[in-house]
């Protein structure tokens, strides 16, 4: 989804959580993915007339809450997004992952297909713990996979991330 998302107002630090905003948002959300009202009734569990009112913002028509999380769900955003509220919240590629992290998607990885651990080179040229004034290759520790076909294509991701790596080097 695009950051240009209508924010909340602000007066005085008292939010109002403007219903235009609200509208906007899944409007500007619907047409980027070209969504139709039928289409946002379904999801939402909301008659398509209704959502038509509330887009004319006839009467005192809106979403209920659950409405809005089903909505928010279908769309795949935070609720606070479609609402324009702006959280503190670092993007997930800045949060610190934890070793806790790494070890519970570890034991999912395990789960959804078998995995064992071991010792593979990892392309580094070190110097030599035993033989001083020469290198050696590097060995870190690997995650194999029990499964050929998995493997495969784990080979194939990599030789492909090294010709894009290459080609935008270039």
């Amino acid at each position: 989804m695009k950051s240009d998302i209508n924010a909340a107002k602000s007066y005085d630090g008292i939010t109002d959580y403007d219903i235009s905003t609200l509208i906007e948002n899944i409007q500007r959300i619907m047409k980027e993915r070209n969504i139709t009202q039928e289409e946002l009734a379904a999801a939402a569990g909301i008659a398509q007339p209704r959502i038509s009112k509330i887009f004319k913002r006839e009467g005192s028509n809106c979403f209920t809450i659950q409405q809005l999380v089903a909505i928010a769900s279908y769309f795949h955003v935070s609720v606070d997004s479609l609402l324009g509220i702006k959280t503190n919240n670092p993007p997930e590629e800045e949060k610190e992952i934890t070793l806790s992290d790494v070890c519970v998607k570890l034991f999912e990885l395990d789960d959804l297909a078998s995995i064992s651990f071991g010792e593979c080179r990892n392309g580094e040229i070190i110097p030599s713990q035993t033989a001083p004034g020469e290198w050696e290759e590097a060995y870190g520790p690997c995650i194999y996979f029990k499964n050929d076909s998995i493997s495969n294509f784990i080979s194939e991701w990599i030789e492909m991330k090294e010709i894009n790596v290459k080609k935008i080097k270039l």
